[in-house]
Parts: C-alpha cells; structure tokens; sequence
C-alpha cells in the first residue's frame, strides 16, 4: 500500500514539476537566432592586436579569442602588427558601461576596422568573475564580426549579458551571416558604435542607455529573476528533490 501510494506521489509531483518548468523549456527552445547587422568581414577569419593590455586583460580577451576560435563559426587570428580588430581595456567608459565597440565600413560594406574595448573599472566596482569578465570581451568580439544584441538574455549577445559565454544562437548567428553572399555595393564609409550596459549582480538591475549610433536600440531592464546557467544543472537540482519527496514519503 505505501508503496502504491509513494508512486501515485512520485507521479502527482513529476506531472507538477512538467507543468512549472515545461513553459521554461519551450522558452528556451524558442530562443531567437542572434541578429547581425549590414557589415561584415570579407571572409569569417580577422587579425586581433591585444597587446596594448595589461597581462590580465590580455589573458581575459586571449580566453575570449579562444572561445570563439573553439566555436569553427569564426577564426581570430592573434597578432602584434596592425590588425583588422584592436582590442583593449578601456577605463573612461564610465561605470555603467562594460564594452564598447567602435566598427568602421569600408566603401564595399564590408568592415574595415573595429576597435574593442573592456571597462576593467565597471568590473571591479561591480565585482565581475573572471568568467563574466571573459563573457563580456566575447560579447565585444561578437559585435567585432558584424553581430547585433539578441533580445533573449540566453545569449552572448545579449545587451546587458554577464552570465552566458557564447551559446549555439550565437554560433547560428555567425553562421548565417557568414554563409551568405555579401552585399558588394559602393556605398559611403561609415561607422557604427555599440555601448554595452553593466549588470550590478547584487541588485539585479542593467543598466542601460541608447546609444543613436547603434544599430540597435535597448532599454532600462530590471531583473525579475536570474535564468539559470544551464536547464540540465536545474532539471538535475529538481529531479534529486523529487527523489528526496519520495523517499520521505515511503518511510
């Protein structure tokens, strides 16, 4: 008998935790490929200068460099000499910037230069990991090869991101863009730069400011809740609940 009534429980509280997280699921399956703008390299392989750095920011856009190189979506190739991407720290962004991106067009569409930049002040006032550190410079990196914010914070791309390294949206992104017959018209030089708002992990707010040279436009963006890293850690947390239910139940 208890042993019937443990598994009508088990199946009461499974159906119960596949109608709170299945929502959170077709969420996350929905999540929207990450947009690109008009301009992007000749072919998905650029030159990276980060030796106007000190050796700790060199070692956060090293890692980021790597993480894209690692994604077969884009190819970063490091060097000392002039280069398609110069990237650096950057301490007079103001506090509530984490990056900035300042990308130049050439007459072809294609781009010309970019120059990265990290905030090492927003980092320690708001006290970023070194892993959200690194998150920031491959968000900086994104927008290096012509991609725009993605609205879903499950993403690099995201506007405000601190939490997430490079995601399969992203890698799509690039893919996508790179795939795809470039748009060889003339047309006058431009530019274009993307300002990238500080989280402030402690109170969950974004902070965020429009920026009319961007290619997109993004809000002030209060936190509700903080999506976690990864649906399995969560599953994997709520299935072990369950058992423990379970298992006190029984005895």
């Amino acid at each position: 008998m208890q042993k019937k009534q443990s598994t009508v429980m088990v199946i009461f509280l499974l159906s119960f935790f596949l109608g709170v997280f299945f929502p959170a699921i077709q969420a996350l399956a929905a999540v929207p490929v990450t947009p690109h703008g008009t301009a992007r390299f000749e072919t998905n392989t650029a030159t990276i200068n980060i030796t106007q750095n000190s050796a700790v920011n060199r070692r956060i856009w090293t890692q980021a460099i790597q993480a894209w190189n690692r994604t077969g979506a884009f190819n970063f190739i490091i060097t000392t000499t002039a280069a398609d991407i110069s990237a650096q720290a950057d301490t007079k962004l103001g506090v509530n910037y984490t990056g900035m991106t300042f990308i130049t067009i050439n007459q072809q569409g294609y781009l010309d230069h970019v120059d990265a930049e990290i905030n090492p002040q927003a980092f320690k006032v708001y006290r970023y990991s070194k892993f959200e550190m690194v998150n920031v410079a491959e968000h900086e990196l994104g927008h290096s090869i012509g991609l725009n914010h993605n609205p879903n914070r499950a993403s690099v791309m995201y506007a405000a991101n601190r939490y997430y390294g490079i995601q399969a949206v992203d890698i799509a992104g690039v893919n996508q863009f790179y795939s795809s017959q470039a748009d060889s018209i003339r047309i006058p030089d431009r530019s274009a730069t993307f300002r990238d708002p500080v989280t402030d992990g402690k109170k969950n707010v974004s902070f965020d400011k429009f920026d009319p040279l961007s290619f997109s436009v993004c809000h002030h963006t209060p936190f509700v809740y903080q999506i976690p890293h990864t649906l399995v850690e969560e599953l994997i947390k709520n299935f072990t609940t369950l058992s423990r239910l379970a298992y006190v139940y029984d005895g």
